[in-house]
């Protein structure tokens, strides 16, 4: 390889460089870069607040739940429900 086609060479090397980084820096701008579920912080919970099992059963047809000594009952096997 004479010494022109190395100039060449790495000219080449050095443009391809240049617009490898120009390239990025564009995505950069146009990429949306959010935190993973696992690095959030929990801010709020799901679960219903202040809704007690009287409420629940009111919400389902009549028949469904039942209420005794203040938690959830399904009427047709007798279970226990966790109705927060």
């Amino acid at each position: 390889m004479d010494h022109s086609q190395k100039q060449f060479d790495h000219r080449l090397q050095d443009v391809v460089s240049f617009v490898i980084a120009e390239t990025n820096m564009i995505m950069d701008k146009f990429v949306v870069k959010t935190q993973s579920a696992s690095t959030k912080a929990k801010t709020q919970s799901h679960l219903a607040v202040n809704i007690t099992a009287n409420d629940r059963t009111r919400k389902y047809p009549p028949g469904t739940f039942h209420v005794e000594d203040g938690m959830l009952f399904c009427s047709s096997c007798n279970m226990v429900i966790d109705h927060v």
